[in-house]
């Protein structure tokens, strides 16, 4: 006779995770410039560091260079994450060129009891030069996106807030886009971007619990 069975140590780990009551489920973190958008994304919820550059404008004697960043990790109860875009180099006055770069992350997790939150982030933005983005936390409980708490780059650069989530799917995004422009009106060198901490119980994963089981189990004949 064949019986399947769970060892002790394995019942153990295995309720720990279930046992949290945040659960990590997807994430998409990604950093591209130009026609860079090959770059390798993160493939899991680890730590996760890129840089990408590329020249956008040269004739001598000027010439610009644009950088895309982007170091972050969501592991344990401290989630963080920070990303740029940054111009380097010379331009020469009445010179203009047009690029697009971009640094961006999101995170859906969902919360299966009530949890005490904290978000500490802040941002520099120029929507002026069309250099945009966003640090914010939203509820996606009911399909759509309903905003917790953000910062908003030049109205609002910098919050620090504690908060209660209640049980349900949430999703953090933070990103800087540099969109094309006509002819790129900024400094240079320039660089704008975004940081946050999100403190929160540490949270599982489907897949943290399925390597769980599949480590614990074992099977004995009989």
């Amino acid at each position: 006779m064949r019986i399947s069975v769970i060892s002790a140590a394995g019942f153990v780990v295995a309720s720990a995770v279930q046992a949290q009551p945040v659960n990590l489920i997807s994430q998409e973190r990604f950093v591209f410039v130009g026609a860079q958008q090959d770059v390798p994304s993160a493939s899991g919820f680890g730590r996760y560091q890129q840089t990408e550059s590329e020249t956008v404008f040269s004739a001598f004697p000027s010439e610009v260079i644009v950088s895309a960043s982007q170091d972050s990790e969501f592991l344990g109860d401290v989630w963080t994450g920070e990303g740029s875009i940054a111009t380097s180099g010379s331009r020469r006055e009445g010179d203009i060129f047009t690029f697009q770069a971009r640094s961006f992350q999101r995170i859906d997790f969902d919360v299966t009891s009530p949890i005490d939150a904290r978000l500490i982030a802040s941002a520099d933005f120029d929507t002026g030069i069309e250099i945009d983005g966003d640090v914010a936390l939203f509820d996606v409980t009911s399909g759509g996106l309903d905003e917790v708490v953000s910062v908003t780059g030049v109205f609002q650069p910098s919050i620090d807030r504690s908060f209660t989530l209640a049980p349900g799917q949430y999703r953090l995004l933070a990103f800087v886009d540099a969109f094309p422009q006509a002819d790129f009106i900024g400094r240079v060198p320039i660089e704008l971007g975004y940081s946050f901490e999100l403190r929160i119980p540490a949270p599982s994963s489907i897949a943290m619990l399925g390597a769980a089981l599949l480590l614990t189990s074992t099977r004995r004949r009989k």
